[in-house]
């Protein structure tokens, strides 16, 4: 399916972002309100350290996994 092409996803689940190849997870500060990108990896390299990603990750998983119908 997606072979051979660069698909773009954005979405506030992460699970989402599973299998994918490569995640950039965006950070927009307060004072200019630019987007940077501010962790590049795998979701696997990015949960494997104190990462924001680990972190929204984590926070996400446990919210989800508490509201019925779960993950």
């Amino acid at each position: 399916f997606t072979a051979d092409r660069t698909v773009l996803i954005v979405a506030h689940r992460l699970t989402t972002f599973q299998h994918a190849d490569r995640i950039l997870v965006l950070d927009r500060p307060e004072e200019d309100g630019a987007a940077t990108i501010c962790e590049v990896g795998t979701h696997a390299e990015l949960m494997a350290s104190d990462t924001r990603y680990r972190r929204l990750y984590l926070r996400q998983a446990a919210t989800m996994t508490s509201a019925p119908g779960g993950l």
